[in-house]
């Protein structure tokens, strides 16, 4: 094979390889970056429906963090316990914050709702208030935690070693 086809032959694996490189960057970017986030009191959350709109929109990601109730003020976006159903996460728009005999009280509203929450947290309790939003990448997060795609996921990755441990066994 004469060097110039060899040159031919040689740019869709390099392609391949370069496009496989970013991909594999930017996935421990995002990760490093998440690890980071959370490690200083951040975290992640997916919004799920459109309540906040336009401000926040269904699949966002916002990144709320841990403040005391003292802190939250008027026209604030914070996430909270819904007080109607336990376990469920809310992140609305405070119309309203006052201190009451030892907790706080809340008015909380969704930027696109017509109703409102009435709710309450000690003085020591704790609060998250979203410091930052990530357009649409929820979606890709919530893709990303189907049991199927995590197994399609992983056995892609193994494959892609075992090619690679391969080949260059079989290379020399």
């Amino acid at each position: 094979m004469t060097a110039a086809a060899a040159a031919v032959v040689g740019r869709p694996r390099r392609w391949v390889h370069r496009a496989l490189s970013l991909a594999a960057g930017l996935v421990i970017l995002a990760l490093g970056g998440l690890l980071v986030a959370t490690a200083t009191g951040y975290r992640p959350l997916v919004v799920r429906s459109g309540s906040m709109a336009p401000a926040i929109e269904t699949g966002d990601v916002v990144m709320s963090r841990l403040v005391g109730p003292a802190s939250i003020e008027a026209g604030d976006v914070v996430t909270f316990r819904d007080p109607s159903r336990e376990g469920v996460l809310i992140t609305h728009r405070v119309l309203e914050a006052k201190r009451e005999r030892g907790h706080f009280s809340f008015v909380t509203k969704g930027d696109a709702n017509t109703g409102l929450e009435r709710w309450s947290v000690s003085s020591d309790g704790t609060v998250g208030r979203v410091a930052l939003r990530v357009p649409r990448v929820g979606y890709l997060l919530t893709y990303l935690g189907l049991p199927l795609v995590r197994v399609v996921l992983i056995a892609a990755g193994g494959l892609i070693l075992t090619v690679l441990a391969l080949r260059r066994i079989w290379t020399g």
